[in-house]
């Protein structure tokens, strides 16, 4: 039997609070009929990518379970409400990665740490020490994932920067000035689109995993300086 391809499994976080109330809302719901539709575009992906969605607001919510897309039978309605609890998201994607990776390592997959794709409109609800203790659980555990944040509100420019790991990897993004969270939101669909497709040659040539060029910029959805001060750290 041949060797099963190592797999990267994709964890999009995507803040689904009431301000993200309309336009931003839709465009969020349109990330996973996109992706499937580069799935179906380029069918060698599926031997390489998993995807999961996750909502969060007052608390977070898996809407898709790692999976390939192709076997979704419906994309999920997203509806926005609620505040905005990072503690929730980094809360349960830490726990199913754990999950997520047992299951893998029990069908015989190996896989590339995995990959969070977080985007969010606004400054976290949650008492500062609660979130940023989920963080720092999340991405110092065994199977830690890569993260990249997505600000596509009124959302701190530190915060951001301090959600990036590793950093010396990558960089936070935040819309450009003069553009909506619609716009950025569906900017930063081509950006997980186009992270997807170097990520999966990157692993033919070779490549350890998640690919994101740190210079990589649009029109809407522009690198975050991560010389940002970070307030609560020494």
């Amino acid at each position: 039997m041949p060797a099963k391809a190592i797999l990267l499994p994709f964890y999009v976080v995507v803040d689904t609070s009431l301000s993200m109330s309309g336009e931003p809302i839709d465009a969020v719901g349109n990330i996973i009929p996109t992706l499937c539709d580069l799935l179906r575009e380029n069918p060698t992906l599926r031997d390489k990518i998993r995807f999961s969605l996750v909502e969060f607001s007052s608390r977070a919510d898996l809407r898709v379970p790692l999976s390939d897309l192709r076997d979704v039978q419906k994309p999920p309605l997203l509806t926005a409400d609620g505040a905005t609890s990072y503690a929730a998201a980094f809360r349960l994607v830490r726990e199913l990665i754990e999950t997520d990776t047992e299951q893998l390592r029990a069908d015989d997959f190996s896989f590339h740490r995995p990959a969070i794709f977080f985007i969010t409109d606004g400054e976290p609800t949650d008492a500062d020490d609660v979130w940023h203790r989920e963080f720092d659980t999340l991405t110092t555990g065994t199977n830690w994932p890569n993260v990249v944040p997505f600000g596509v509100g009124e959302t701190n420019p530190a915060t951001l920067a301090e959600l990036v790991h590793p950093k010396d990897r990558f960089h936070a993004y935040t819309v450009a000035e003069g553009h909506t969270a619609a716009d950025a939101v569906k900017e930063t669909t081509q950006v997980l689109i186009q992270s997807v497709l170097a990520s999966a040659k990157g692993t033919e040539e070779g490549a350890d995993g998640f690919v994101l060029d740190p210079g990589f910029q649009t029109e809407a959805v522009i690198p975050v300086p991560m010389d940002e001060e970070i307030p609560w750290k020494d």
